[in-house]
Order: C-alpha cells, then sequence, then structure tokens
C-alpha cells in the first residue's frame, strides 16, 4: 500500500456464530489481496458455551492483526471502536454469516472511493442491479451510481448503508454514531439508512461496487432479536458445539457457489480442524 492511500480497517460484527466467524476469517485469509490495517472482532456471547467457542476461534490466529472485542454495551463499543481508528481512515464492515468467496484485489475500486464524494463502497452488488441503477457507469475497476434522489425513483437500489461487506469512510461513521440510537447491528444499520437525508450523508450521493462481486452472506440461523431473517434453521447451539469439539464450517462448497443475491443460503459441511 502507497504512503498516502487511507488505511482499511475492517470490523466484523457477531453474536453467538463464533463457527461462521472463523469460517469468515478463513475466506479473507484466502481470498481478501488488499491489505488490512487491522481486524476487530466485536463479538457477544449469549452463555459460556458460545464464549468457549470465541476462545477457540481468537486462539487459532487465522490472520494476522486480528483484536477481539467482547460486547459491554453495542452502541457505545461500536463509537468506541470506530473513534479509536485514525482519522482519514476507512472502514469495512463484516457480520459474522458473510464469506469472501471471490478475490478482493479491488485496490483500483478503493483507490477511487472519495470521502467527500462517495457514500460506500459495495463488495456485494450483483449484475442484475444495473439496469435498475440510476446514472449508472460501469470502468473494468468499478461500478458507480447515484443513490441521493428527492423523489425515490421506484425500485431503484438507493440503500447507501449495508454492514454486508461494506466500506466507508472512517469519519463519516465517527461523526454520524454518536447521534444515532441502536442497540445491534440490525438497528444499526436502520439508524444509519434513517439518517441518509443528514447533510454530511446526502452530499456524499454515490455509491461504489466492485466489478464482480466478492462475498455473500450465509444465512444460517437467526440469532438477534431485532427482526426476522430468512435462514437455513441451522441452531446456533448445533453449530457451536460441532465447533468447540474441534470441527469448523468447511469453506469449499462456499468458495464454489454462485450466489445471484447478497443472502444466499449455501448448505454447510464440517470437517476436522487441522
Amino acid at each position: 500500500m502507497l504512503a498516502h492511500e487511507p488505511l482499511l480497517h475492517a470490523i466484523i460484527f457477531s453474536k453467538d456464530r463464533a463457527a461462521q466467524v472463523d469460517s469468515l476469517l478463513r475466506s479473507m485469509r484466502d481470498h481478501v489481496a488488499v491489505p488490512l490495517a487491522g481486524t476487530s472482532v466485536l463479538y457477544k456471547a449469549s452463555n459460556p458455551s458460545f464464549r468457549q467457542g470465541y476462545e477457540r476461534a481468537a486462539s487459532r490466529n487465522l490472520i494476522p492483526g486480528v483484536t477481539w472485542v467482547e460486547e459491554q454495551s453495542f452502541r457505545n463499543d461500536c463509537i468506541s471502536l470506530v473513534s479509536s481508528l485514525p482519522a482519514g481512515s476507512l472502514v469495512l464492515t463484516l457480520v459474522d454469516d458473510d464469506v469472501f468467496f471471490r478475490t478482493f484485489d479491488a485496490a483500483a475500486a478503493v483507490g477511487a472511493f472519495s470521502a467527500a464524494r462517495h457514500c460506500a463502497l459495495s463488495l456485494v452488488a450483483y449484475p442484475e442491479w444495473e439496469k435498475r441503477l440510476p446514472q449508472l457507469r460501469r470502468t473494468p475497476d468499478y461500478v458507480e451510481w447515484k443513490w441521493a434522489y428527492l423523489i425515490k425513483p421506484r425500485g431503484f437500489h438507493l440503500y447507501p448503508f449495508c454492514l454486508d461487506a461494506s466500506i466507508y469512510s472512517r469519519d463519516l461513521l465517527a461523526r454520524l454514531l454518536p447521534c444515532l440510537d441502536f442497540k445491534a447491528p440490525n438497528s444499526l444499520e436502520g439508524a444509519l439508512n434513517r439518517a441518509k437525508r443528514k447533510l454530511i450523508v446526502w452530499r456524499r450521493g454515490r455509491l461504489l461496487a466492485t466489478p464482480k462481486p466478492c462475498v455473500f452472506n450465509n444465512p444460517l440461523n437467526r440469532v438477534q432479536e431485532e427482526s426476522s431473517t430468512d435462514n437455513l434453521e441451522i441452531s446456533a447451539e448445533q453449530v457451536n458445539r460441532r465447533y468447540c469439539a474441534g470441527f469448523e464450517i468447511d469453506n469449499t462448497d462456499l468458495y464454489a457457489a454462485s450466489p445471484s443475491r447478497c443472502h444466499f443460503p449455501v448448505a454447510i459441511r464440517f470437517v476436522r480442524s487441522a
């Protein structure tokens, strides 16, 4: 990374899903070619068994530079994590059931990101959106479109904040988060999108995406209490028991997936960890 390029930090949000965090970290090891200045895992374990899972994940040292932060107050912890990052840096947000299935080597897309012009750089934008995107611009290095409209055009993808594999300006998040009311990842994403008409967001009226999606979300189960989402209904307890017994999610099938949307369920297999 050149000296003038902004540092990129990853923040992973997790609750009771150590096995999925393990899978995500291995997928980052296998597919993230853009240098990361560091990775923070903000996790919540609702009982000692789930905490044991996170202890195992932390002990495996799957990628360098990971800091594990046990949640005390989700809102305060988020504000503290973002504020602790260097001014002018970038933040890659991820949730624990995200998976990198394709190489993220989009240094040109990251370089094209302008903190003054763009709200976010998405790693999960999918090609079928393109026919619906206003003021679309496609280059070999990135896709760009406008999201900020006074009157929302029907059917356009105008959702500037998504915690699934999006890159943001650290400075924008540091200004927004203390002004918002949220208590978990779902309400954080909702609060950010309700704030999209604030001037500091609205003037960043364009979005970027990598030329091809690099990440999809594999919803195995529901652990958050704020909203209901479609999932494969594989209990978090069942997954955690297998993980604590020395097994891990086999990423082979995940890497071979051909997801057609951000949330794309794929059945998992476990293998004994090396």
